[in-house]
């Protein structure tokens, strides 16, 4: 078959990598290797690829995603690694499925849009590697999920994120793994230390 699972995991590669990201070109650089080959061509219609595209394994495509963070993610020569801890959102095929799965966001009309995958992130700050990832429930905070990142956090690294995740329980947990944090103070810090100051006891 023209378009096997090595071929076409190449031209996927290809794809996602090319700024322009059409499906066109994939198939133009199929073309082009089979010419050198000096094999058939395929059809310039994309649909035969985008029918084999959506039959990778996942387990393959999982697998490759494993093998490059592993490597990418590798501790500098010198210095610690940083890594960068944030949460964002996919848009999913507007699916009866998805629609039944997946919330969509609130400042969209009924109706209107696409379903949203909630995706808890984190990167190599030095190579942008997506080295994990975690799938959320709608309407369930990223503090949540942070949890099941601890993980993926080695000692020696130094974790960077955002005051949704400035609680005292998650910065323990990281110091308990050797895993130093920078992160802007909560909002609620102040009243959080101002309900300490009242109930402390009084002295002098």
């Amino acid at each position: 078959m023209l378009y096997s699972t090595l071929v076409t995991f190449w031209a996927f590669l290809s794809q996602v990598l090319d700024p322009d990201g059409c499906c066109r070109r994939a198939v133009t650089r199929v073309q082009t290797l089979c010419s050198a080959l000096k094999l058939r061509l395929p059809d310039e219609d994309t649909g035969v690829y985008c029918t084999a595209r959506r039959r990778l394994p996942i387990r393959l495509l999982l697998r490759v995603f494993y093998f490059t963070a592993v490597r990418v993610a590798a501790p500098p020569a010198t210095g610690r690694r940083v890594v960068v801890l944030d949460g964002t959102c996919v848009r999913m095929p507007d699916s009866p499925a998805n629609a039944a799965a997946y919330s969509y966001s609130p400042n969209q009309k009924r109706g209107c849009g696409f379903p949203l995958l909630p995706l808890l992130g984190l990167f190599d700050l030095r190579s942008g590697a997506w080295l994990a990832m975690v799938k959320s429930k709608p309407w369930v905070h990223d503090a949540r999920q942070a949890w099941r990142m601890l993980k993926h956090l080695r000692a020696g690294d130094i974790l960077l994120a955002d005051r949704a995740y400035c609680s005292y329980a998650f910065i323990g947990a990281c110091k308990a793994k050797g895993v130093d944090v920078v992160m802007r103070l909560h909002q609620a810090a102040k009243s959080i230390s101002a309900s300490a100051a009242a109930l402390a006891p009084a002295t002098g």
